[in-house]
């Protein structure tokens, strides 16, 4: 009696699992499209972040290309917005992007741009539904102070997918 519940209860999992959406079983996806200086960046897909945070009171994309023997890049665009209660789309200036560059394991060569000015990254976000978010982005930042002489890097792209929640207390 007990063999033939259990083999009940395994049939009628199997028919559960089988029988959901392949998207209630996949994993939130995010995806960040980007050009730097007309260039595709190709982002490692576990490092694609999308975060609404502290109460939805900012916003922060991050993609980035791990490379083992090659170079290591990094896209972050962040913005002090209020994402809850808008009229989409809406465009922002109160944005700042930072890119670097990592090259190399035992002497490693790090390259950085940093907007630190807010105004010079435009994010439009074109919708926000408390879950999913999707915008594109623009913004040229200029060379870090450790590598002051290279020329700003042009930014471009888009972004969709599951936003991570922060702390709503913040």
């Amino acid at each position: 009696m007990k063999l033939s519940r259990w083999i009940l209860a395994s049939v009628a999992a199997a028919t559960l699992v089988a029988g959901a959406p392949h998207d209630a079983l996949a994993k939130p996806k995010r995806v960040i499209n980007a050009t730097v200086n007309g260039k595709r960046l190709k982002p490692t897909p576990r490092t694609v972040f999308l975060g609404a945070e502290g109460g939805t009171i900012g916003f922060l994309a991050q993609a980035q290309k791990i490379a083992i023997h090659g170079t290591t890049k990094t896209l972050l665009v962040s913005c002090a917005v209020v994402l809850a209660g808008r009229t989409y789309p809406f465009t922002s200036t109160d944005c700042l992007t930072s890119y670097s560059e990592s090259k190399g394991l035992r002497h490693p060569v790090l390259k950085v741009w940093t907007d630190i000015v807010t105004g010079a990254t435009q994010v439009t976000f074109d919708s926000y539904d408390g879950t999913n978010i999707a915008g594109s982005f623009h913004g040229v930042a200029p060379a870090g102070p450790t590598n002051a002489g290279l020329p700003p890097v042009t930014v471009d792209g888009t972004f969709h997918g599951v936003v991570q929640q922060g702390n709503p207390n913040r």
